[in-house]
């Protein structure tokens, strides 16, 4: 009885390991396929995340195949997948032309101002 309880424990812990993989990939422009750094890659409702590297290239780990990668920069239009079965998620983002013109950067104090669009 006490062996069943052992292998029973040993295959939940092993179960529960498999789940957590490394996803990695590229980021690059939709324009003109470039690549992005400093784009932030989060794994959506954790605190889990990396920023692309000078590559456009970023690895993390994610829990689930559930997991949401988020990933995000001012200037770019925010892009989310499932992770899935994928190992390996690329993505190209688009410019949001709307966030850029709302925002105006001043010299004087280095305040940022909110313009209504």
């Amino acid at each position: 009885m006490v062996l069943l309880i052992v292998l029973i424990s040993l295959l939940q812990v092993t179960t529960a390991l498999a789940q957590e993989r490394t996803v990695s990939g590229r980021v690059t422009a939709a324009e003109d396929g470039s690549e992005l750094p400093g784009i932030n890659v989060l794994v959506k409702g954790t605190a889990i995340g990396t920023v692309t590297d000078h590559h456009g290239r970023y690895s993390l780990t994610v829990k689930c195949s559930g997991s949401v990668l988020v990933f995000s920069l001012i200037g770019y239009i925010t892009v989310e997948r499932t992770v899935g079965g994928a190992s390996v998620i690329d993505v190209q983002l688009g410019d949001d032309a709307k966030q850029l013109s709302d925002t105006m950067v001043t010299g004087q104090d280095g305040g940022i101002e909110r313009c209504g669009g």
